[in-house]
């Protein structure tokens, strides 16, 4: 077996392929460590960008990690209370890391779990609304949140309704946000407040 050791290097060094062996010569177990000096950080980049930046004081960022916000900031009048399911649209994207929304659907890059943050500003509902359903629609599934809409809405008709969600998505899989209120006419509706995220669809990837 032949170890080799690398210390000081003041050049770039290129390797087709790197193995990192997290056994010593003659044991059978043994950790990889990559070590930082104290004052510089370790650096993963794809040869262009920083893809995965660790502080010396132990902060990780992932600037590349797929991750969206959107928002409401109009008024959708009239879109259920009948009992009309109706798909929720975002008209401003606060941020989207990597391109991965378009209203309404976030669309999943790779394999894995994610994190969803759903929040939905309710307004002109009436007290014979007596059924709310919103649904996280992915392609593996579909999560639900249940509500009284005449429990819960202000004397102007107005509620706000959120819930989280971690849930499976495979690569290409497909995520969107409706919402049904019944019991009454189809005058319910939702809105964001300006530039408040009071109507909004969050979500990325964690593991």
């Amino acid at each position: 077996m032949t170890q080799n050791s690398i210390n000081n290097q003041s050049s770039s060094l290129t390797v087709d392929n790197l193995l990192l062996d997290g056994n010593t010569i003659g044991s059978t177990s043994g950790s990889i460590e990559f070590q930082s000096d104290g004052t510089n950080d370790i650096i993963f980049n794809d040869g262009t960008n920083d893809t995965l930046v660790i502080a010396d004081s132990g902060e990780s960022v992932r600037q590349y990690q797929p991750m969206f916000n959107a928002r409401n900031t109009s008024v959708q009048n009239n879109v259920t209370g009948d009992g009309t399911e109706y798909t929720c649209e975002y008209t401003t994207e606060i941020f989207d890391v990597g391109t991965n929304f378009s209203s309404p659907n976030f669309t999943a890059p790779v394999t894995g779990k994610y994190l969803f943050q759903i929040n939905i500003r309710w307004n002109a509902l009436t007290s014979s609304m007596t059924s709310g359903i919103m649904k996280l629609i992915t392609s593996n599934r579909t999560i639900y949140k249940f509500f009284n809409p005449a429990d819960l809405s202000t004397g102007n008709g107005v509620t706000s309704i959120n819930y989280d969600v971690v849930t499976d998505m495979d690569a290409t899989d497909t995520a969107y946000v409706t919402g049904t209120i019944d019991g009454g006419t189809k005058v319910a509706g939702y809105s964001g407040i300006g530039s408040a995220s009071a109507t909004s669809f969050t979500g990325g990837l964690i593991s």
